[in-house]
C-alpha cells in the first residue's frame, strides 16, 4: 500500500514536489521534540529552592558557589573594601540548615565553608574594616556554637606554585600546577605559546573526530574590554587581563538534533586540553562563563565577526601570573561523592 501510494505521487510532478516539501518540513518540525525535552529537563532539575535544599547535591552545589565567592573576594586585586556580607549571611544560613538536617559534618564542602568564614573574618580584620563590617558578630556567634576544629587544611588563600620547571614530572603535577588566576603580570604573551596550546588542544577527542572547536585569540584592549563588558564574572580583575581567548564550536559539524549536547562535550574536552597546554608553558588562565541572554550573544557574534553557526562556549583570560599572586584553595568534594563503583 505504501509503495503504491509513493508510485502514484511520483507519477505527478506537482504532487511529488508537494509531498517532498511537506515531508521535509515535518521532519524539521519533529526535531522540536528534542528542544522541548531540553526545556522539560532543565525545568525539572536545573533550579534551586529559595530557602531549603531537599537534595544533598544541590545543597553542596550552593555551598560551593557561596563560599567560592568569599575565596575570590579575598584574593581580588585592587583597593581593599568590605565585601561579601550577603554571601556570609547565606553561608551561615546554609550551614545551620546543614546541621539541622544531620548532614555529614566531616564533608569537605561543609568544612571548607566553615573555614571560608574564618578566613573572611581574618581578611576583614587585616584590612582594618572590622568596625565597618556588619557580619563579623554573626560569624563569631556561629563559630562559637560549633565544636569543630579540623578545618585548617582548607585554609584559603594559598600561594600559587608558579615556579615553572621545564618538563613537569607527571600529568598529576601539571593538573596541580594549573589554577585559576585573577591577577596577571603585564608581560607580553608570545603568539607561539598560544599556537602550541591550541596544537595540544587539537589532540582532544571529538565526536567522529569532527574537530568542531575553535579558538579566537584576542589581544586588542578595545576588543578585550568589549568582551568583558558582555560577560558577568570578571568584576574586580577584568581591567588587568592582558589577553583573552574565545572558545567556540561550529554547529554545522553535527548532523541533526540528536547531537544537540555534543558542542558542549567537544568544546569542554578541547578547552581543558587548551588550559593544560597553557599551563605546561608557564602561562596562567581563568575560565570565564558565557551565560548571557540571546541579544548579548548575537551582538558579540556581530562585533567579533564570529559566524552565527558557531556557538560560544566560554572566554579564557590568559597571561603570566603577577608576582606573589594567591589563588583560592578551591577544596574538592570527597572522592566517594564523585566516583560510583558498581561491583
Amino acid at each position: 500500500m505504501k509503495n503504491k501510494l509513493k508510485q502514484l505521487l511520483m507519477s505527478n510532478n506537482t504532487l511529488w514536489f508537494v509531498y517532498k516539501t511537506l515531508r521535509l518540513y515535518l521532519r524539521h518540525l519533529s526535531m522540536l521534540r528534542f528542544y522541548f525535552y531540553d526545556i522539560y529537563t532543565t525545568y525539572q532539575y536545573m533550579h534551586w529552592p529559595f530557602k531549603e535544599h531537599s537534595k544533598i547535591e544541590s545543597f553542596k552545589a550552593e555551598l560551593l558557589l557561596q563560599f567560592h565567592k568569599l575565596e575570590k573576594g579575598i584574593v581580588m586585586p585592587g583597593k581593599r573594601r568590605v565585601f561579601g556580607e550577603e554571601t556570609v549571611i547565606r553561608i551561615i544560613e546554609l550551614l545551620n540548615l546543614w546541621q539541622q538536617q544531620n548532614n555529614n559534618l566531616t564533608d569537605p564542602v561543609f568544612l571548607s565553608s566553615v573555614q571560608a568564614l574564618k578566613d573572611y573574618k581574618t581578611k576583614i580584620i587585616e584590612d582594618g574594616f572590622i568596625e565597618k563590617s556588619k557580619v563579623i558578630k554573626k560569624i563569631n556567634d556561629y563559630l562559637q556554637g560549633l565544636n569543630i576544629d579540623n578545618t585548617s587544611i582548607f585554609t584559603t588563600p594559598e600561594p600559587l606554585c608558579n615556579e615553572y620547571k621545564e618538563g613537569l614530572s607527571s600529568f598529576q603535577d601539571l593538573v596541580s600546577f594549573r589554577r585559576s588566576v585573577r591577577e596577571f603580570d603585564d608581560k607580553y604573551v608570545e603568539i607561539s605559546f598560544i599556537k602550541k596550546a591550541v596544537e595540544i588542544a587539537q589532540k582532544s577527542p571529538s565526536v567522529c573526530n569532527r574537530q568542531a572547536s575553535k579558538i579566537y585569540y584576542i589581544r586588542g584592549r578595545n576588543e578585550i574590554d568589549f568582551l568583558l563588558s558582555q560577560q558577568n564574572g570578571n568584576a574586580g580583575f577584568g581591567y588587568q587581563i592582558p589577553s583573552l581567548a574565545i572558545v567556540s564550536v561550529d554547529q554545522t559539524h553535527f548532523f541533526n538534533s540528536t547531537e544537540r549536547n555534543q558542542p558542549y562535550i567537544d568544546g569542554g574536552l578541547f578547552t581543558m586540553s587548551f588550559l593544560y597546554g597553557l599551563s605546561a608553558q608557564g602561562l596562567s588562565s581563568c575560565c570565564l562563563n558565557w551565560c548571557v541572554v540571546p541579544s548579548v550573544d548575537r551582538k558579540t557574534h556581530k562585533v567579533l565577526k564570529i559566524p552565527k553557526s558557531e556557538r560560544i562556549m566560554m572566554l579564557v583570560a590568559i597571561g603570566y601570573p603577577a608576582k606573589g599572586v594567591k589563588v583560592p584553595k578551591s577544596a574538592r568534594k570527597n572522592l566517594d561523592d564523585v566516583l560510583v563503583y558498581k561491583k
